[in-house]
């Protein structure tokens, strides 16, 4: 009896040992399924990322074209302005001296102006008289050339 009771449990450690495998396969196989399907999407992002990258690096080449580009330009802008501005300078100079010709002439014509305004004072009797006297001529030579062409026959 001692034997079959050891017979029975050396069969129940045995499907123990029999179901605990199986379990363990089962386990094994879950695992390398799950396993699989990770090594897929790391894959797949694996890809991902490397369509990212060559994008990225697209993208930079790109962005440094650009940024040469606009360089060239920022530099021929700058050129283009530092020459307008010494124009500028020159221009301004120029400017200054005119002004300043302009200024004493300006200062002569008001200096000759009050010499004239003083001339005008002091010889003002003068002045009048010859005013007067030219206006008297001009009325006799009127009168005269009225005169004269009623003398003509006609």
């Amino acid at each position: 009896m001692l034997e079959t009771v050891f017979a029975v449990s050396a069969l129940v450690v045995a499907i123990a040992l029999l179901i605990g495998a199986i379990y363990f396969i089962r386990l094994v196989k879950s695992f390398e399924r799950q396993l699989e399907a990770l090594r897929i999407e790391i894959q797949a992002v694996s890809q991902d990322v490397q369509t990212t990258l060559r994008t990225i690096d697209q993208s930079l080449d790109r962005l440094t074209e650009d940024v040469h580009r606009l360089l060239g330009q920022a530099t021929g802008t700058l050129e283009r302005t530092e020459h307008l501005a010494l124009e500028m300078t020159d221009r301004s100079r120029e400017v200054k001296t005119l002004t300043t010709s302009l200024k004493a002439i300006g200062e002569r014509l008001a200096d000759l102006g009050q010499v004239v305004a003083r001339q005008v004072l002091r010889h003002e009797g003068k002045v009048v008289d010859a005013v007067t006297l030219a206006s008297a001529g001009m009325r006799l030579w009127k009168k005269l050339r009225q005169k004269k062409a009623m003398d003509i026959p006609k």
